[in-house]
């Protein structure tokens, strides 16, 4: 899979920046494409590498039926009309002689663990077991409600 360019339009939104990389995907923040009411103006759309198609479909089934604070949220993809499927969070784009697989998530400000470890390089006490607990949280969340383990972390 190539990577996608600030401007490239994938489906209805136009890709703004990278995100992430990882193994399996690319996560990029992107925006509608045009103007939608109650939609957010922003998403996070993760980009599934060639093979790994069926780990976004997995993905996306795990977290429609998730619901905590610390976990991200899928958006419904808007259809041509503007109004959102509310069937769909997964989808196939063409660009140019190849096609995608990709997932939109909600966008959440504010960067990642990693930036800011970049930033402040050790983390006072209180910050780390605040951040460690709300991923535990999260964790514990998904085993109990799907059965499953994370096995990235």
């Amino acid at each position: 899979m190539a990577q996608l360019g600030r401007g490239t339009n994938i489906g209805p939104f136009i890709i703004e920046k990278e995100i992430s990389r990882g193994g399996m995907a690319t996560v990029y923040q992107a925006r509608p494409a045009m103007e939608l009411d109650g939609f957010p103006s922003h998403v996070a759309i993760k980009v599934a590498k060639e093979g790994y198609e069926d780990f976004l479909r997995d993905e996306e089934e795990h977290l429609r039926h998730l619901q905590h604070p610390n976990i991200i949220r899928p958006v419904p993809i808007p259809t041509k009309g503007g109004e959102s499927d509310r069937k769909h969070y997964i989808r196939c784009a063409e660009l140019g002689e190849s096609s995608v697989w990709y997932l939109v998530l909600e966008h959440l400000e504010g960067g990642s663990l990693a930036e800011l470890l970049q930033v402040r390089r050790k983390l006072p006490t209180d910050v780390a077991v605040e951040i460690a607990t709300q991923v535990a949280m999260a964790l514990d969340h998904l085993h109990r409600v799907r059965g499953v383990a994370h096995l990235d972390i």
